[in-house]
């Protein structure tokens, strides 16, 4: 099988297939139901929301405002149909793939979308599947630890900080 694609590994690509509808304005507040919308979007409208972030962008630092509601989030995905592999395998795929993430050293539930289809701009058929968490942060610095674990790329590791500022920052007016 495939070695399956986690946008961790392959988000250069994911961000040049999907940027024409990657770009996203910043809503007044980052909402519950702004959350939400992400999580189930379609992939390309996933990535470039300025209320998420990344759990694989290692490194990275991301700044919030107080309130705001975010989503940190990773997509498994696997461009299957063109190398023959039935929709049953590589759900079975995704479904051996482990991630679990901590903020401040207390581990996040993580939700899980439905294994869903999508067409790559060059017309592959790939399968994918969101997983993430969302979350109102307090005021200050955070650390995100994130592990995955696959039969196949064995255990990735990456840390974000993430940056809430209070309202009465300059940044968050």
């Amino acid at each position: 099988m495939k070695v399956m694609w986690v946008v961790a590994v392959a988000s250069a690509c994911v961000l040049g297939w999907f940027a024409s509808s990657a770009a996203a304005a910043k809503p007044t507040a980052c909402t519950v139901g702004n959350a939400q919308s992400m999580f189930q979007a379609p992939i390309g409208r996933i990535i470039g929301n300025p209320c998420q972030y990344r759990l694989f962008w290692d490194g990275q630092t991301r700044t919030f405002c107080e309130g705001d509601v975010i989503l940190g989030g990773v997509v498994l995905m696997d461009p299957y149909k063109a190398d023959g592999i039935s929709r049953k395998d590589v759900i079975a795929s995704i479904q051996q793939t482990h991630d679990r993430v901590w903020i401040d050293g207390v581990e996040r539930p993580l939700m899980s979308t439905a294994v869903k289809d999508a067409l790559s701009p060059n017309g592959d058929l790939i399968a994918y599947q969101q997983r993430g968490f969302i979350a109102q942060l307090s005021v200050g610095t955070h650390v995100s630890y994130w592990e995955e674990t696959d039969a196949v790329n064995g255990l990735s590791t990456a840390t974000v900080t993430l940056d809430v500022l209070p309202q009465s920052d300059p940044a968050c007016s």
